[in-house]
């Protein structure tokens, strides 16, 4: 089945213009990619997304009439507030595979905590962390390499390399490079955190929905916390292998996926 493929960056990354002033936040960012597909003249469209691209995927579908989006993919699928907590008690009667994906909690606490700070800095001071990253390239590559090696599917001591292609890991830190976005990529960190942001977050997707759970993402929502936060799921697969970076490491898989929701 033919598609056509809109694939954007967000406003501060890649070559994307950053924010000239204060408020881009998710929502205001999914008011743009909307606005961008009725510039382009689609009238319904489906979505896909992962890492801040699942944010504003969830967004666009809070904002979007009924019908206008047919489908949603996500790699990246949370669930927070009063829904994750009645889900909790739900995930103790549930599987041993998916009480895994939480329980035990001190681990899985421990796990968060190590790799959430860079969220703190680039939550706080962007701009700091943001004028350190556009002044060295090494620095640069350090911060982002850094995450490829906690949050793919790979054992430690892990060499990102051995799941990424060391071409396509360099391609990535050289976008940031030769677009001076290290730093106004950060600020979609600070914006998120707002009131409204994550009010959105709490409220129910109702648009269908193809959720994708990898094994070495940074947080996986147990398929128990995903029936409260989401009301139509279409399909709920758990892949044998693949982390955070799903379109890098598994490439295949999630381009199945996707496809079986366009087939749909």
């Amino acid at each position: 089945r033919s598609a056509h493929i809109v694939v954007p960056s967000l406003p501060g990354f890649g070559w994307s213009d950053p924010a000239s002033v204060q408020g881009l936040d998710p929502i205001e960012i999914a008011n743009i990619m909307r606005l961008l597909m009725s510039r382009l003249g689609y009238k319904q469209y489906f979505l896909q997304g992962g890492d801040w691209g699942a944010i504003t995927s969830i967004a666009m579908s809070h904002l979007a009439p009924a019908g206008e989006i047919r489908g949603m993919h996500l790699n990246l699928f949370p669930v927070i507030g009063l829904r994750s907590v009645l889900g909790s008690f739900r995930l103790l009667l549930d599987t041993p595979e998916e009480r895994a994906k939480l329980f035990p909690i001190l681990p899985f606490l421990a796990r968060l905590w190590d790799n959430m700070g860079y969220f703190h800095e680039q939550s706080t001071k962007p701009e700091t962390i943001g004028a350190l990253l556009s002044d060295s390239p090494g620095g640069l590559a350090a911060w982002i390499l850094e995450k490829f090696q906690a949050w793919t599917d790979c054992p430690l001591p892990c060499n990102p390399a051995d799941v990424v292609p060391i071409r396509d890991l360099l391609t990535n830190v050289m976008v940031y490079w030769a677009t001076n976005s290290g730093g106004t990529s950060a600020r979609i960190y600070k914006e998120a955190l707002t009131g409204r942001c994550l009010a959105m977050l709490q409220q129910q997707v109702v648009v269908p929905v193809w959720l994708q759970d990898f094994p070495g993402e940074i947080v996986r929502t147990p398929r128990a916390w995903a029936k409260w936060g989401y009301g139509d799921i279409r399909s709920f697969r758990v892949e044998p292998r693949g982390g955070h970076f799903a379109a890098l490491e598994q490439p295949e898989a999630l381009v199945r996926h996707v496809l079986e929701m366009l087939g749909a």
